[in-house]
């Protein structure tokens, strides 16, 4: 299943989509997640998985992720990824992508 999580203009997570819920097993999986900027203008935006957990995608994806960008399928360890938004290189937000099994 896609996940969309939605980044306000002022690069904040919209609240239903801050703590993301994702499957790497299960009908239709993994899941895959994709972050799209509402009303984003010329601002640059930038998803970055800086913690010890890592990212919650393939070694090889990147840790920072450009948007918009195409979706991400989930592939580790069930737990809890935490990531930064950034806006214009300056963080935002630092909201959850959780793999539950």
């Amino acid at each position: 299943m896609l996940k969309h999580i939605r980044i306000t203009s002022d690069g904040v997570i919209v609240d239903a989509d801050r703590s993301v819920h994702t499957t790497r097993r299960g009908e239709g999986g993994p899941d895959k997640v994709q972050w799209q900027v509402q009303g984003a203008g010329n601002e640059k935006y930038q998803i970055r998985f800086g913690y010890l957990s890592g990212s919650p995608f393939q070694a090889e994806s990147p840790h920072i992720i450009d948007l918009p960008h195409p979706p991400l399928a989930v592939s580790q360890d069930p737990r809890r990824y935490k990531y930064d938004v950034l806006k214009n290189g300056t963080v935002t937000d630092d909201p959850d992508v959780i793999i539950d099994s």
